[in-house]
């Protein structure tokens, strides 16, 4: 059997050819391997102190404000949009309004559309 292309194969290999695709122009190719992402750690205290509902709703505010939510539920025990933590939520976005910082502002809002779906069903 006979494949397409591989007639045309250059008389010295190119590891970085493939015979079944056409050359790349280096101006679509990324050289660099993709920016390492810095390590989120939540320090939270432990379940039973009365501070950690606020922790966990900061850990999953901040987790989502750099796109590692998963970790921050993993950590926290809490999923995106839990209820319970709502009232800590909507102190926070009071805050971040105050400070007008926009971002935390997004993901609180967003957060809270999340505990209303819940609650709605």
């Amino acid at each position: 059997m006979v494949l397409r292309g591989l007639a045309e194969r250059p008389a010295v290999w190119d590891d970085t050819r493939s015979p079944f695709l056409p050359p790349m122009s280096r101006a679509f190719v990324k050289e660099d391997g993709p920016e390492p992402r810095p390590i989120v750690r939540h320090v939270l205290p432990p379940r039973d102190d009365p501070s950690f509902p606020e922790a966990a709703a900061r850990a999953l505010l901040e987790g989502a404000r750099v796109s590692e939510v998963l970790m921050a539920e993993e950590a926290t025990g809490h999923t995106w949009g839990d209820p319970a933590l709502r009232p800590h939520v909507e102190r926070i976005l009071a805050e971040a309004r105050a400070a007008s910082d926009d971002r935390l502002e997004q993901v609180a809002e967003r957060y809270l559309r999340e505990a209303d779906r819940r609650n709605a069903r």
